[in-house]
């Protein structure tokens, strides 16, 4: 300590070093603490290392009349003797340890923080100049301390401990340490393909006479399987619930490459009010639930079709696309989906979307029309009777996820420098078709941001891959260890528990079942909810961290982000926005309003990030609340619609304004007095999906 380096120490290079052993007076102004000069002096002389050096050798370290101990990893093995010697220690860790529900601080031993302020502690006990010290109280802690130690501190208490503490070190160290020691999560090793295990499994446990019946062979291999299951705690395989309620679908925003799924019933290159999609009916078609990406979108329908439609230059859709020379010239022609499930070319009536508001684009566009048309992907991609539950869509890729908790994925995942690949362990970088995601099972709920997925199973733990650039992943360690590669699915570092999950564009939410909130991923501007570094350009939280500012709004039952703001509901109906301000997608009307505290501040004093969720008081009711990239909607129990935030392209459904401060009544002659349930943001456009007119 004190100018003494561990090299110094170590090699004896400096003789008078100053140790543990009292200090100089004429060297040290205790007092001088007092007057605030302390804490610089520490600051200035101190230079402490502890790996490898020995502050006084322990053959004669017990002659000492104050024991100072200072420990970093833990666990101190000298301790004990400390305690059980008439000399005073002086306890500083940063971990709680083996002994610490035995030992009372002031009582058995004298208390050290972090700070280290040993010099302090010493005044106190020595005294200095006309300030009496307390040997007094020190002969009485060391000697209660003994008596205490002597009477209670086991060896076999302190060994117990050290094999506790390397078995836990151990399981932090494995990546699946949360799936560690839980019987009914052991299927989870079995085989890389947990999925089609699972289904040997189940099967063989549904119908166990179903391989013995005829020959010995097989009543042989019947036996030898059963004991891969023996031991086992079987877990019931998941059943999602299928949606089957039919929504009439409603678009707006800009249609530059067919992201309206419109087909060629317009050639406008956008819609500032939302319009029905006639490719998209509720009595024929029936579309249950729909997802959109940055420039694609896919819908599920009641009889288990996927359709897509907008770009597919990196395989989004799963569809051949290519239009030959006759389609291209033939911009009349059109596609509609029949009764029947065939893929008919057609004339659009004279109902079409063009006689629509006046105050929409007028600009044309040229359209590749089966990128523009909702169309299905062939059924035959998937193994025969596979029922869908859930499709989720990022920027470049789409994902949906099965009733028995399986997922298939297809389209690429990009980084800041172009295409990084679907799976790491291929030249290809785009996957066409659609392909079975390894690793993942149970799963019963996704979620998708710009570049990353989230998936969370039957037993609360949520799983990630994709693109990690942002720490969106919420992954430990990267899980480079173990070769997990980020495109693969693994873990997040996030206890079990979790009910809901969210994404934001390069952010990532999940919701605990005792209510707690946490947030990982970008940050710069507070998105969030974690106010540490936001405002800073490259700030990101690593791990999954609790939102604190949640709990003065308890009971979260949705939460989902933009790319720099971030909204949920709550169980009463509220609607909580944090994230920028700048962008107008909170929602509030008089951003000065909002408290000084929960906010940072331009140069000009104008507030521009929101550091904690705060409830928008013009909204009531809300039932379901979603955002695009700076674009908010909110709907309520009524069936109402509000948007806000940027609408240059009428993403945010309202004509003749480029920007929608607070939240507005979403308006036109398509979905007033309609119902609306649910809604999708894409990149520059939105979906809106409502009941059918009864």
């Amino acid at each position: 300590m004190n100018a003494t380096s561990v090299w110094t120490a170590q090699e004896r290079a400096n003789l008078d070093f100053v140790d543990f052993r009292l200090p100089d007076f004429e060297y040290y102004d205790l007092a001088s603490g007092r007057s605030g000069k302390l804490p610089k002096l520490l600051a200035k002389y101190t230079d402490v290392g502890f790996t490898g050096l020995q502050c006084y050798p322990n053959s004669g370290i017990l002659t000492n009349k104050y024991l100072p101990d200072i420990d970093g990893n833990s666990f101190s093995g000298r301790y004990r003797a400390f305690l059980q010697s008439t000399s005073l220690p002086i306890k500083a860790t940063i971990y709680n340890e083996w002994h610490d529900s035995h030992l009372i601080p002031w009582a058995h031993f004298i208390p050290m923080d972090t700070t280290f302020i040993i010099y302090g502690i010493m005044e106190y006990l020595l005294g200095y100049g006309n300030h009496a010290g307390h040997d007094a109280v020190a002969k009485k802690v060391a000697m209660d301390g003994k008596h205490w130690a002597e009477k209670v501190l086991r060896k076999e208490d302190m060994q117990v401990y050290m094999y506790r503490l390397l078995l836990e070190y151990a399981r932090i160290c494995d990546d699946r340490r949360e799936i560690l020691g839980y019987a009914d999560d052991l299927h989870l090793n079995l085989t890389t393909d947990r999925g089609q295990q699972q289904q040997v499994l189940h099967a063989k446990l549904s119908n166990p006479k179903s391989t013995s019946a005829s020959t010995g062979r097989k009543r042989k291999a019947a036996r030898t399987s059963d004991t891969t299951t023996k031991g086992l705690k079987w877990q019931k395989c998941t059943e999602n619930n299928v949606p089957t309620q039919r929504l009439d679908v409603y678009v707006c925003g800009t249609n530059s490459y067919g992201e309206l799924g419109l087909g060629n019933s317009t050639r406008k290159s956008g819609f500032s009010r939302p319009i029905l999609n006639t490719h998209l009916p509720a009595g024929t078609v029936g579309v249950v639930q729909v997802a959109a990406g940055g420039v694609h979108s896919a819908a599920l329908t009641h009889d288990n079709r996927i359709l897509t439609w907008g770009v597919n230059d990196e395989g989004t859709l799963a569809r051949d696309t290519k239009q030959d020379r006759k389609e291209s010239d033939a911009p009349s022609s059109d596609y509609q989906i029949t009764d029947d499930n065939n893929v008919d070319e057609v004339k659009p009536d004279s109902n079409s979307e063009d006689d629509d508001d006046d105050d929409d684009d007028d600009d044309e566009v040229t359209l590749n029309i089966k990128e523009a048309t909702p169309l299905p992907i062939e059924s035959s991609l998937f193994p025969h009777g596979t029922v869908f539950t859930q499709l989720v869509a990022t920027d470049s890729a789409t994902f949906a996820l099965t009733k028995d908790g399986r997922v298939y994925g297809w389209g690429t995942f990009r980084g800041t420098s172009g295409s990084i690949k679907f799976f790491p362990d291929t030249e290809k970088k785009i996957q066409k078709t659609p392909i079975l995601i390894p690793g993942l099972n149970n799963v019963t709920k996704l979620a998708a941001g710009a570049q990353h997925v989230l998936a969370l199973t039957s037993t609360g733990s949520v799983f990630s891959w994709g693109n990690n650039e942002q720490y969106q992943l919420g992954r430990r360690r990267a899980s480079r260890s173990r070769g997990v590669h980020p495109l693969l699915p693994d873990q997040s570092a996030i206890p079990r528990g979790i009910t809901a999950i969210g994404a934001g564009l390069y952010h990532s939410f999940a919701i605990h079942k005792n209510g707690d909130v946490y947030g990982w991923g970008s940050n710069n501007f507070g998105q969030t909810g974690i106010p540490t570094n936001a405002g800073e350009s490259d700030a990101v939280v690593v791990y999954p961290t609790q939102i604190l500012g949640f709990r003065k709004h308890p009971q979260i039952t949705a939460i989902q982000g933009g790319k720099d703001h971030s909204i949920a509901v709550s169980q009463q109906g509220q609607c909580l926005t944090w994230g920028r301000i700048e962008n107008l997608a909170l929602g509030f009307d008089d951003p000065q309003s909002l408290p000084s505290w929960v906010t940072i501040s331009d140069i000009r004093g104008r507030p521009r990030i929101l550091l904690e969720p705060q409830v928008i008081p013009s909204l009531e009711n809300v039932v379901f609340a979603t955002a695009g990239t700076d674009t908010s909607f909110a709907l309520t129990a009524q069936g109402q619609a509000y948007s806000w935030g940027f609408n240059v392209e009428g993403q945010a459904g309202h004509p003749d304004a480029d920007e929608i401060k607070p939240p507005t009544p979403v308006k036109s002659k398509h979905i007033d007095g309609k119902k609306l349930v649910s809604a999708a943001a894409g990149g520059q456009f939105s979906i809106i999906m409502g009941e059918p007119a009864k």
